[in-house]
């Protein structure tokens, strides 16, 4: 997965470019990795997702991308597919359980962030369906997950807005998760 187009994004591997941007919105913006996360520490964590985007071993698509504004190239965020291991309680939040196994189950998830001047516009929405998409034609997986903080409403909203079934929790001492599900129909 080289570059995704959208009517309005692009969404790319990330370059070393990108430095200076990623930092200011990933972790001063976003504080992804709480107060104080260096230039230097962005730049170690921007290297190893330019490397894992290269990885011949996992298709080239695991990892975090830009999404950058056409018209302006402006980084506003960022989106990626991950690998999640999810806990049979954590898949039965949808009042079915997605397999028949006891064990934890590996899953295609996506992640994703946008900066907070370019929220409420749609664009985390249309990365994330674009992704979605991606997945489901180009990789022909069953399903994708999504996770995120239960207080996190924007996120859960964003969930069901890409067609995502969305399980809270109703313990959030034991499970302070949301995790957003969609099945692949095509």
């Amino acid at each position: 997965m080289q570059v995704l187009e959208t009517a309005r994004l692009l969404i790319r591997p990330f370059t070393l470019d990108d430095l200076e941007n990623a930092h200011r919105l990933l972790d001063i913006d976003l504080q992804w990795a709480g107060p104080g996360f260096s230039l230097a520490q962005r730049k170690e964590r921007l290297q190893f997702a330019i490397c894992l985007a290269q990885w011949v071993d996992t298709g080239g698509f695991y990892g975090d991308r830009a999404i950058i504004l056409k018209g302006s190239s402006q980084l506003i965020g960022m989106c990626g597919f991950r690998p999640w291991l999810l806990t049979l309680a954590e898949r039965s939040l949808y009042g079915q359980v997605m397999c028949d196994s006891p064990l934890s189950a590996l899953e295609l998830g996506v992640g994703y962030g946008l900066s907070s001047a370019h929220r409420g516009k749609g664009y985390a929405a249309e990365a994330v369906t674009a992704l979605i998409e991606y997945g489901f034609k180009e990789l022909d997986v069953g399903r994708i997950v999504a996770l995120t903080e239960r207080d996190n409403t924007d996120s859960v909203r964003l969930m069901k807005r890409v067609g995502m079934k969305v399980g809270i929790n109703p313990a959030p001492v034991d499970y302070p998760w949301a995790v957003g599900m969609i099945e692949n129909h095509l």
